[in-house]
């Protein structure tokens, strides 16, 4: 399983299960710095996505995007 979410900023931050939660973590660490949120907070914004759809994007497990993707 996969998950994706799209931040308010505009990034899209996609990976799979086990990358998921880090890669939202270092996001919100580069974008929105004093910003924090709970593993469960962002699990309920997340929208499950099949896996294939994230290593398609890439080889990279997590990826982020604005304007074109960018690899994590």
């Amino acid at each position: 399983m996969a998950y994706q979410l799209n931040c308010p900023c505009g990034e899209m931050i996609a990976a799979v299960d086990e990358d998921f939660i880090g890669a939202v973590g270092s996001h919100l660490a580069s974008a929105h710095p004093g910003r924090s949120y709970t593993e469960n907070e962002i699990m309920m914004l997340a929208m499950p996505i099949p896996d294939r759809v994230v290593h398609t994007r890439g080889e990279a497990g997590a990826q982020s995007a604005r304007g074109g993707v960018r690899h994590t």
